[in-house]
């Protein structure tokens, strides 16, 4: 997230040295570079801010499906767990009864 904060430094700086560079080949006057050159770096910054909130905005929504998925999976892990769980009670009940009714064949004998 530090690398997002710096998308409208980075996006200005560019376009500021493209504008210098450019102000310098064609030989503008310097009232006239500077002025372009402030142009340049406000509308930069600008669009940088606005391209660093897009990003920003998709990364939340990212991260909130992560966690969605994450706690979905936990619910599923947890459900399988208790069906396991109640497996394992019913076959020690079957068991148990199992035993009960074998000992009452053998006593009935």
């Amino acid at each position: 997230m530090k690398k997002v904060n710096a998308i409208p430094a980075v996006v200005t700086l560019i376009a500021g040295i493209l504008a210098c560079l450019i102000s310098i080949y064609r030989r503008y006057p310097t009232q006239e570079a500077l002025l372009t050159i402030l142009v340049v770096l406000i509308l930069f910054y600008i669009l940088g801010s606005i391209a660093r909130g897009i990003i920003f905005r998709i990364v939340k929504k990212v991260q909130e499906e992560e966690e969605e998925r994450l706690r979905e999976e936990e619910r599923l892990r947890k459900q399988q767990e208790e069906e396991e769980r109640e497996r394992e009670e019913s076959l020690q009940e079957e068991a148990t009864m199992m035993e009960e009714t074998a000992e009452e064949e053998e006593f009935s004998l």
